[in-house]
């Protein structure tokens, strides 16, 4: 089971959030010397790992980011939310009509109080371990599915990812940054696919900037554990 999560405040839905949501799963690739994101043309077998559902998660808590007079309500948001699930289900039936592959099937709304993704993943692979898998009828372990999340992000939470002051010492996360991502990327086998910014120099530009400088991007980058959508240039400014 693999799920594609697009994690945000939906305050309220926009076209970006849209199409992030929409991203496939992409093959990793980085060219080491531009550092500029490259996509191999055809994926590995390993690699050929399409979603099998979708999940909008809303957050509660967000590590930069308070409620403010005038925001749209948590019902609110969720209400929002379930409308974009029914419209992506719609273009799933849409494509499949005109014999076009989508990956749009069985989208989920859900919503958590946990501010980091880390968390985020911890929380929502116990529950699908623990709870959701014995309610589908797997008794044990050996019969249980094994389960994979992408979260799908845009460029500006790719910068956030790797503050360390975001990172408290937790017994279940770890001690650190570095304990924190190894457990999300390693041990709990989930995934970052992040949406390019846009097309612009300046943009690109900004991105590279930040692969350069961060020696922890490039390292999960060059795993293939973080990875860049292909060929799919979503502007997440964009808010109409």
């Amino acid at each position: 089971i693999h799920i594609a999560v697009f994690d945000s405040s939906y305050n309220p839905p926009t076209r970006a959030h849209f199409a992030i949501s929409m991203t496939s799963f992409p093959s990793a690739g980085l060219s080491s010397s531009s550092l500029e994101i490259r996509q191999r043309d055809e994926p590995s077998e390993e690699e050929r790992d399409p979603y099998t559902a979708r999940l909008l998660l809303l957050s509660a808590r967000n590590v930069d980011k308070t409620l403010k007079p005038g925001d749209a309500t948590f019902d609110q948001r969720i209400e929002m939310m379930h409308l974009q699930a029914l419209d992506m289900e719609e273009r799933r039936a849409a494509a499949q009509a005109v014999g076009e592959d989508s990956s749009c099937k069985n989208v989920a709304v859900a919503a958590l109080n946990h501010p980091t993704f880390v968390g985020k993943s911890d929380i929502l692979l116990r529950w699908f371990r623990e709870r959701r898998m014995a309610e589908l009828g797997f008794k044990n372990a050996d019969e249980t599915p094994s389960i994979r999340l992408t979260f799908l992000i845009g460029t500006d939470t790719l910068t956030r990812l790797f503050i360390p002051k975001y990172y408290e010492p937790s017994s279940t996360l770890g001690r650190n940054m570095s304990d924190h991502l190894r457990k999300f990327f390693t041990t709990d086998n989930s995934d970052i696919v992040v949406a390019h910014r846009g097309a612009s120099p300046k943009a690109r530009a900004e991105e590279e900037a930040f692969i350069q400088r961060s020696e922890d991007a490039r390292a999960w980058i060059e795993s293939g554990k973080l990875r860049f959508a292909r060929g799919e240039e979503i502007s997440t400014e964009e808010r109409d």
